[in-house]
């Protein structure tokens, strides 16, 4: 997928109009404006623009069956260790950043007993965005699904895993720990017993010593291996993983993207050479409502969607401009704004002939489209019996 830039776009249309550079306080932005808005327009012609179109990503399936529009998550794959790929959720801070821990949303422990307090007996799972305890703590809590005002807290002034109640605010007891999970601590809580706590864990984190990203292997008693590292970016790259403990190749670490229009939603991994169930679901301003989902326990459905659009949003120095402007719509964008710019100088006949030039370049690239895989992932075989409701 290639591009060209910004500035070589809006000179080409500035040349279309007759100018080597137009005028500045009026023309200028109103052209960026017209670029603007035919882009949308190129964008919006098709859901599979290979560039847009995004294909069986996990994505969190929350409450109520709704995978949402936007989420703070990364999907690892393409590695040497397999065990290693899927959906890294948002997850505790940990070490003063923010951490993502693979299937976070899925994770739970027992305490099976703690005869101090029983209501603190009982599963556990992560609220990874509480943050309202005091400034003492860490972001994140293990909630108790019982009693959900009961959780462990991770308190960074003390080092230490807490036993906290939501409502009164008060801290019951603790144990002394820089473990990164609260069953790690070997039972260091008097009287608490753990159990069914998770196997190995993946989790990926800002290593502030070293000021880089790590992919962590984390063991149940707390041992830390490191199989990948990233450079020193603010958030992860995709691609520039070293590997350190882990299996060649080193991973795609993939931010995922906003959804703009959700395709289709599987309940496995699709498009591979198995077959997938797929769901039916509608769309509201929360996000995709999946229908007839009778596994209480998923926590991740694969989707295929478009991106959300960006605007270029220049202002200024518009002629030397380096944003990148997608090849298949160079051309249509460039004829389709010159256009516009005809037709309000009312240079009617002109703009039209314009504008179906326009449309041809953009058909040509649509007529692409038509000749290649991605088709298929939009296309679903309706009948009566594939359309019947099913428990699955």
């Amino acid at each position: 997928m290639q591009t060209r830039t910004y500035g070589s776009l809006f000179s080409l249309t500035s040349n279309m109009i007759g100018a080597v550079t137009l005028e500045a306080t009026s023309e200028q932005p109103q052209l960026a404006a017209l670029i603007d808005r035919r882009f949308f327009e190129a964008y919006k012609k098709s859901p599979i623009w290979p560039r847009y179109m995004v294909s069986g990503e996990p994505r969190t399936l929350g409450p109520d069956q709704v995978v949402p529009f936007t989420e703070d998550s990364f999907y690892i794959h393409a590695s040497g260790a397999p065990e290693t790929h899927g959906l890294y959720t948002y997850g505790p801070e940990y070490d003063g950043t923010n951490s993502y821990i693979l299937n976070g949303d899925s994770i739970t422990f027992d305490v099976t007993e703690y005869t101090a307090i029983p209501d603190y007996e009982g599963t556990y799972k992560l609220d990874a965005t509480y943050d309202g305890i005091s400034n003492n703590y860490d972001r994140g809590v293990w909630v108790n699904q019982t009693n959900p005002n009961k959780v462990l807290a991770y308190n960074h002034q003390q080092d230490r895993w807490e036993l906290v109640d939501l409502v009164l605010g008060s801290q019951v007891t603790g144990s002394t720990s820089l473990k990164p999970f609260p069953w790690m601590t070997n039972n260091g809580i008097s009287g608490m017993v753990f159990g069914n706590a998770p196997e190995a864990l993946y989790q990926i984190d800002r290593n502030a010593g070293n000021n880089h990203w790590e992919l962590l292997k984390i063991e149940p008693d707390g041992t830390e291996t490191v199989l990948y590292k990233d450079g020193n970016g603010s958030i992860p790259s995709e691609t520039v993983w070293e590997i350190v403990n882990g299996k060649n190749p080193a991973p795609i670490v993939h931010d995922v993207d906003d959804i703009a229009d959700f395709i289709r939603v599987h309940k496995t991994e699709s498009f591979l050479n198995k077959s997938a169930h797929e769901y039916d679901y509608y769309v509201d301003p929360i996000g995709a409502h999946l229908l007839n989902v009778t596994d209480s326990d998923l926590n991740v459905a694969y989707v295929t969607y478009k991106k959300k659009f960006t605007p270029f949003g220049v202002t200024t120095d518009y002629y030397n401009d380096d944003t990148e402007v997608p090849e298949e719509f160079f051309n249509y964008i460039a004829h389709a704004a010159y256009a516009d710019f005809l037709r309000i100088q009312g240079q009617t006949e002109l703009a039209q002939t314009e504008g179906a030039l326009a449309e041809k370049y953009l058909d040509m690239e649509l007529e692409k489209l038509n000749n290649i895989n991605s088709l298929n992932a939009v296309r679903r075989i309706s009948t009566h019996v594939s359309r019947q409701s099913r428990n699955v």
